[in-house]
């Protein structure tokens, strides 16, 4: 067997944890109307293939999927679903151009959480019995491994392929795979470690990658960058989460070729139930989190209620006196700790624009816990969320106060709030103070010497803005900014233009009238 086929296979059999296991029920209707529920397809084989239309690998392996339909073609024992997370309205303008041979089930976000899909595309394939046979995440080569998988459950033998396929044809000339990501187990409790397998996408060179993660928590974040270690033709790591862990973001940067895979693994308690999430507004990695979605499954989570109340407010016709019944309300429905009540409360007095409340429930805040997480994240929206003129409402030292308190400790939210430089009343002390510890604890990262040569710059000190711009420079020739920024290399490569042209007009600015730069006015 190739050596690429031989390790497409092994990957298939290290992501299922599922097998042998009975489908969970399901009763969907697709575009078109039909009916279908697990029941109704007993005896039949059920190829599952979850995705949405905004997915880079679903689209890479539709003509194979496509082609794959085709195949089977008049056979009735088999049956094609393929339950998307969009919307029916979205799924059939998208259609039009992308068409798939799969029966498409719209808004299935609820049917992919009962399958514990943790990526996309993930493909499933259940037995004549309901129980999954197969199931795997990743688009790599799904022609031959979902006819090789539904051949095995129809017990017919192969179908011959018209040609190689696509991985096969390129694995003669040279190893080369679609790389895959591959944490097990795939859905870990809190506190559990959890093993990553990552396939580069050349065997033939020597594998360098490195995995960056993002580690959210009822009362923390966490990030780190570490090497992948070489086994076999897989590289492989090991991660503990931590004992409030609720969601994983990982994003393997590999330096052979130039890819970033990345993925998102969900956390569960200890009876294996999936944890509330406390980031709905952070999101994973400034990705916004579904919150209907995180409703369907905690009606009272405080976190996701609070934004769904950000999204009423920006109905038109809403009056103060409902965005206060609506407060009430959200308040009533909440199942949470004090401190998380506080916070939230004071984060929705801010989106009302109600600034005279706000100082009191902080001062409460502190009295409870004045280091905890949720304080400093309400100290960090205190001074980034007013706008114009709403800032000088506030009471006299106020925004500085919470300025120095946020440069008492360097975590996510001092970086944040030091990295949004248009946040008027800024104590450009206290944020130089964050971006200077900030620079010092991640001397690799381009975006904290940025932080501190737009705080220079601000301060009309251009000759040492200039010094830490270069820094920054040096950071990103050296690789360093995936390791740091979320996305493919198109955002990559955006993000370090951005900071080449930030360079460039400091440079002139410092080379043509340095004697009559002065500090920048909020």
């Amino acid at each position: 067997m190739p050596l690429a086929r031989l390790l497409a296979l092994t990957a298939a059999l290290l992501a299922s944890q599922a097998l042998a296991k009975r489908a969970p029920d399901f009763d969907v209707r697709d575009l078109a109307g039909r009916h279908y529920t697990l029941a109704g397809l007993s005896g039949k084989v059920v190829v599952l293939n979850f995705w949405f239309k905004g997915c880079p690998p679903c689209r890479r392996e539709r003509p194979e999927l496509n082609r794959l339909v085709a195949q089977y073609q008049g056979v009735q024992d088999v049956v094609f679903l393929a339950p998307a997370l969009d919307e029916a309205d979205e799924l059939r303008d998208f259609l039009e151009d992308n068409p798939l041979r799969y029966a498409v089930i719209p808004d299935s976000a609820r049917l992919a959480e009962a399958f514990g899909v943790s990526g996309f595309p993930t493909h499933v394939v259940i037995g004549r019995d309901g129980s999954i046979a197969r199931s795997w995440v990743g688009a790599t080569d799904p022609f031959y491994r979902l006819t090789e998988a539904i051949n095995a459950e129809t017990q017919r033998p192969i179908t011959p392929e018209p040609g190689p396929s696509s991985l096969a044809r390129r694995a003669a000339r040279s190893p080369v795979l679609e790389p895959i990501l591959l944490a097990l187990p795939e859905r870990p409790r809190r506190g559990e470690t959890v093993k990553l397998f990552y396939s580069p996408q050349s065997l033939e060179l020597p594998a360098e990658a490195q995995l960056a993660w993002d580690i959210h928590g009822d009362d923390s974040f966490t990030q780190g960058v570490a090497p992948l270690r070489t086994r076999g033709v897989l590289l492989s790591s090991e991660l503990k989460l931590p004992a409030d862990a609720t969601l994983v973001h990982l994003r393997v940067i590999s330096r052979t070729d130039r890819r970033i895979v990345e993925y998102t693994l969900p956390v569960t308690d200890a009876s294996g139930q999936p944890v509330r999430n406390a980031f709905i507004n952070l999101g994973a990695c400034d990705m916004p989190l579904p919150v209907e979605y995180e409703l369907a499954r905690y009606p009272g989570n405080p976190f996701a209620l609070l934004a769904r109340f950000e999204e009423r407010l920006r109905q038109p016709g809403t009056t103060a006196e409902t965005a206060r019944a609506e407060l009430r309300s959200l308040l009533r429905t909440a199942e949470a700790r004090t401190l998380e009540l506080l916070a939230v409360t004071a984060d929705a007095l801010l989106l009302t624009g109600d600034l005279q409340a706000v100082p009191q429930v902080l001062d409460t805040m502190e009295l409870l816990d004045r280091d905890a997480f949720l304080t400093r994240r309400t100290l960090f929206r205190l001074v980034t969320q007013p706008s114009g003129e709403r800032w000088r409402q506030w009471p006299a030292g106020l925004l500085s106060s919470a300025w120095k308190r946020l440069a008492e400790r360097d975590d996510v939210w001092s970086r944040r709030a030091a990295s949004q430089l248009t946040a008027p009343g800024m104590d450009t002390d206290s944020a130089e103070k964050i971006c200077a510890t900030w620079q010092a604890a991640e001397p690799d990262n381009p975006f904290a010497h940025d932080c501190l040569a737009r705080l220079l710059e601000r301060q009309g000190r251009l000759q040492e803005a200039l010094g830490a711009r270069r820094s920054a420079i040096e950071a990103v020739s050296a690789g360093k900014l995936p390791l740091y920024l979320a996305g493919g290399w198109s955002q990559l490569a955006r993000a370090e233009e951005e900071l080449w042209a930030r360079h460039a007009e400091l440079s002139l600015a410092a080379r043509s009238q340095p004697e009559l730069a002065g500090p920048i006015d909020p």
